[in-house]
């Protein structure tokens, strides 16, 4: 019996060259390309023509691969303002073509246009501009498949999110933090996405928006201050699967938010793009922190098995600490914030509850702020914002006491024992570094003050 490891089922170029001038009849150099199932070439040919051509393992599913068919010939006839991996027949005029490798063995080859562009992974800055069209991108490729359905896509698979429980089979891979972060995620998605999955739409997903297999170009309209990267296509769709359509954005948050000083904010966009070609639901919302940290746990997981199973296979473990990074951060905000801040991408009102709440409040009475008494002429207002005449230079508010006695001058001054006021007010001292705050665009402080101060 062969090996089947990564290496040994690997093909040379020349062999690559080979197999598409026999069966393809185009002549031209092969440079391997990663990947996790097939063996991927990169074929250029004198002409300055371009194509994909791959390998499929021993044993592949013909059906998988006559989907996947389908489903980009779908995507072609939608005529989507993206470049795709669109299937290229052979000399017998089938896009499937069966080959015996040299160990007898039966493996299916095919041939795709090349899709150009710079992976998305390699882009920088991920602005939200580029955010918000991979957002619209992914959104377009599920309106292009509604409808569409085909036997093979209905099948179960390891990077579904929505099966996310297989995991717990592996959870003594883990230990520590990493445990911690395993437990608390698979409760998480038990909580805010199992009960919720019967109900939520679905359809035959992309199902892998990686960075590493979103295309991405250059906009250079205009002056260089203005350029920008925008998402220009797909690759690889050998994922693509029949479940909850919300998936294909909890996917492509996964990847996108990783490395972002702030994944609640790089979220916004592209949720904001999603939402503007394919809009969502409320359902399908409420479950996508959840099923964005499903997809971040198969992953890690999916990474801990291979390092055991193929451990030369580098691809498989490329976005391993990348997600154990987001998945840090993901646990520290709280589930409800990234449920609204969600909401507010696609325009809803934030919290669900809230005119209710809004109703209740208007009917209640409340009781004051503070026990003091004071009449008009007895307290003023405290301005104590950046343009404010009295606050003085940067001496009066760097120290506390010293702060605090020109407070106390100002209501001398005025000949009243209290002051208020503070809520709205952008306030010099917030520029300090202990109010700095590294946001995805670089640093940034805090500016504007929420509390109301009543200083006696």
């Amino acid at each position: 019996m062969p090996s089947s490891s990564y290496t040994d089922l690997s093909i040379s170029e020349n062999r690559a060259e080979a197999l598409a001038l026999q069966h393809y009849g185009v002549k031209g150099k092969a440079t391997p390309l990663p990947g996790e199932v097939d063996f991927n070439f990169r074929l250029d040919t004198a002409g300055g023509h371009s194509y994909t051509l791959k390998l499929s393992r021993p044993g592949a599913d013909t059906g998988l691969l006559e989907m996947q068919t389908a489903l980009l010939k779908r995507l072609e006839a939608a005529g989507l303002p993206l470049q795709l991996p669109l299937p290229k027949a052979n000399k017998t005029g089938e896009f499937i073509t069966p080959i015996l490798d040299e160990h007898g063995q039966q493996r299916h080859l095919r041939l795709l246009s090349w899709v150009p562009g710079q992976v998305f992974a390699k882009a920088s800055p991920h602005s939200s501009t580029l955010l918000e069209s991979l957002g619209q991108a992914c959104g377009s490729l599920c309106r292009a498949l509604g409808g569409f359905r085909h036997p093979a896509a209905e099948r179960y698979f390891k990077w579904d999110p929505s099966r996310l429980y297989w995991v717990m089979e592996y959870e003594h891979l883990f230990k520590g933090r990493q445990a911690e972060l395993f437990h608390y995620f698979l409760g998480l998605f038990e909580r805010e996405a199992q009960p919720l999955l019967p109900h939520l739409r679905k359809s035959v997903n992309y199902n892998d928006a990686n960075d590493y297999n979103v295309l991405i170009t250059e906009n250079r309209d205009g002056p260089p201050a203005a350029w920008s990267h925008e998402v220009s296509g797909f690759i690889d769709f050998g994922d693509a699967l029949y479940t909850q359509t919300i998936n294909d954005l909890a996917i492509a948050l996964a990847y996108a938010l990783m490395d972002k000083p702030d994944p609640l904010a790089a979220a916004i966009p592209a949720i904001r793009g999603f939402h503007s070609a394919f809009p969502l639901q409320e359902e399908e919302v409420a479950s996508l922190l959840a099923l964005t940290g499903a997809r971040l746990l198969i992953s890690v997981t999916n990474s801990a098995i291979n390092k055991q199973q193929e451990p030369d296979n580098e691809y498989l473990l490329i976005s391993e600490q990348p997600a154990w990074a987001l998945l840090e951060k993901l646990r520290d905000i709280p589930p409800a914030l990234a449920h609204y801040t969600f909401r507010h991408a696609c325009g809803w009102e934030p919290c669900p509850q809230a005119a209710a709440f809004q109703e209740w409040a208007h009917r209640q009475n409340f009781a004051p702020l503070t026990t003091l008494q004071l009449e008009p002429g007895q307290w003023r207002v405290m301005d104590l914002g950046v343009g404010s005449p009295e606050l003085g230079n940067n001496d009066h508010f760097n120290d506390e006491q010293r702060f605090l006695r020109h407070i106390e001058r100002m209501m001398e001054d005025s000949g009243v024992p209290a002051g208020a006021g503070g809520y709205g007010e952008v306030r010099p001292f917030y520029t300090t570094d202990a109010y700095l705050q590294m946001s995805n665009d670089g640093p940034h402080w805090r500016s504007v003050h929420l509390g109301l101060d009543i200083w006696g």
